[in-house]
């Protein structure tokens, strides 16, 4: 805007001033009022600009800070600089995910990490789960994914999808235990799945009691994933 607007200024009082009669002096204050409106709008134009540019730099800078904080975060709980790629296969991120993978997706990732160990340390005291999880694991390393259920004591069913969109819910039946669901959540929240909702069945029981079932709701496609930490406060779920 600005490379239109100031030769267009300037061109304009640069006709006038080839017809200003110097003795003219209501032609004389249409000139000057014409470079003063042009030395204005060039400092208008400047303090945007600049304005632009802080904003810029403390965006350039918070990302920075972010990146530094995250890092911290794993360096912490891997007691070593991390491999990020590495970890984050460990934790069920395909090799593709994990390579594009943003400081606020990686800082999620260890959260729901340290979370899920917290509470596997609780599961390793009981004896098992009748809890089910029904679950077709989609951008992301199933195995592991299963492995890291499974070790909690809780049984994994594969299931086909019968959506094609992204995984983003979980449906829960009435007698599923609080800690089961939240485990399983972490689970899926480290191996990179953005989830959006966790609530019950419509009918959570009968064959649904146990069941945890993980899927996709096309109503919530674009809706904001929910944190490890929101879902750690959770004290009961809807329908």
């Amino acid at each position: 805007m600005k490379e239109l607007i100031m030769p267009l200024v300037a061109l304009v009082g640069g006709l006038i001033s080839l017809f200003v009669d110097s003795k003219d002096k209501g032609k004389r204050g249409l000139f000057v009022f014409v470079f003063i409106a042009t030395a204005l709008l060039t400092i208008l134009f400047n303090v945007q600009e600049s304005d632009k540019k802080d904003i810029e730099l403390k965006n350039a800078n918070k990302e920075k800070d972010e990146t530094r904080r995250v890092l911290l975060n794993i360096t912490e709980q891997t007691k070593e600089v991390p491999n990020l790629v590495l970890w984050l296969k460990k934790f069920g991120f395909t090799e593709a995910n994990a390579k594009v993978a943003t400081p606020d997706i990686v800082n999620k990732a260890f959260d729901a990490n340290a979370l899920y160990n917290q509470y596997l340390k609780q599961f390793s005291q009981r004896l098992g789960s009748d809890v089910t999880v029904e679950y077709f694991p989609k951008d992301v390393d199933g195995e592991k994914v299963f492995t890291a259920i499974r070790n909690a004591g809780l049984k994994v069913v594969e299931k086909r999808p019968v959506r094609d969109e992204a995984t983003n819910s979980m449906w829960v039946g009435d007698e599923v235990p609080t800690d089961d669901w939240k485990l399983v959540s972490f689970v899926l929240l480290r191996a990179g799945v953005n989830l959006v909702s966790i609530r019950h069945f419509r009918d959570g029981t009968g064959s649904k009691a146990k069941l945890i079932q993980v899927g996709a709701d096309a109503s919530l496609i674009g809706q904001v994933p929910l944190t490890p930490s929101q879902i750690a406060t959770m004290a009961s779920l809807s329908r």
